[in-house]
C-alpha cells in the first residue's frame, strides 16, 4: 500500500506544532509529580552508579 504525500503551508504547519505543544504542555503540567519522582529516581540511580565506579 504506497503512502500519499501530503503539503500544508507554513501557517499550517504552525497551527499543527501548537496544538502538538499545547497538548504536551497539558500533559506535563498535569503530571508534574510523576515527573519528579522519574527525576528522583534518575538521580538515585545516576548515584548509585557513580558509587560503584570507584
Amino acid at each position: 500500500m504506497a503512502q500519499e504525500q501530503f503539503q500544508i503551508s507554513q501557517a499550517q504547519s504552525r497551527i499543527f506544532a501548537r496544538a502538538i505543544y499545547a497538548d504536551i504542555a497539558a500533559y506535563v503540567e498535569a503530571h508534574q509529580e510523576e515527573y519528579r519522582e522519574f527525576l528522583r529516581q534518575e538521580e538515585m540511580n545516576s548515584d548509585r552508579e557513580n558509587q560503584s565506579s570507584y
